[in-house]
């Protein structure tokens, strides 16, 4: 198996994806001790041993801060790149659901990356307000968050694996130069422009035989 032809990914998805990775397995190993003082989680006592027990809240903080500055910046990368149409939701790709095989794993995990990302966003401004001591319903939306979020990596890798196998799967350790999307034509201003410049022709046309006669 030749790897040298295995695809590769831009080296900034690379980057982002590893700063989640490390800030979701901290903010879990911080998370699940805080749930194991709950009368609803007393299972997970059963794994003291493996659980943290030191610099539980600042290791919680700085991971909290890396998952929310990490969505800001991937939201931004995807825009600078113009490399949105990757998680793009629009009619082509919900038909994709009913095609073959891999357009339809392609679209389910379109749709799963965007319940990460708005899992990810609420579990961050629920994590903020309980911090701030603006609990309420707050505490529960972020506990069923974490659920999605720790759900998301597993589904991942298995729709990546259905899409194009290990290859597609090893892109995250084969990163790329960063090459933007070629920026997408507005038919709109191509006729726009083309009318000015045709606008422009017959003027120039119209005063070079005013100064003829």
């Amino acid at each position: 198996m030749n790897m040298g032809r295995w695809p590769r990914t831009d080296v900034g998805t690379v980057v982002l994806h590893w700063v989640v990775l490390i800030a979701v397995v901290v903010l879990l190993m911080t998370g699940l001790r805080f749930s194991s003082d709950d009368i609803h989680h007393l299972w997970l006592r059963d794994f003291d041993a493996q659980l943290w027990s030191e610099n539980l809240w600042q290791l919680h903080m700085i991971a909290g801060y890396a998952l929310t500055v990490s969505l800001v910046v991937y939201a931004n990368y995807l825009a600078r790149a113009r490399l949105f149409d990757r998680i793009r939701v629009n009619a082509a790709r919900m038909q994709a659901l009913f095609g073959t095989p891999k357009s339809r794993w392609s679209s389910i995990h379109v749709l799963m990356s965007w319940a990460f990302l708005i899992a990810a966003a609420a579990a961050c401004v629920t994590g903020w307000l309980t911090y701030y001591g603006l609990a309420g319903p707050a505490v529960r939306i972020h506990l069923l968050c974490s659920w999605v979020i720790l759900t998301f990596p597993v589904l991942h890798v298995l729709a990546l694996l259905r899409i194009g196998g290990v290859p597609h799967l090893a892109r995250i350790l084969r990163p790329k130069r960063t090459e933007a999307a070629p920026e997408e034509v507005d038919l709109a201003n191509v006729v726009s422009d083309l009318l000015a410049e045709k606008r422009a022709a017959q003027r120039a046309a119209a005063g070079g035989s005013g100064r003829s006669r």
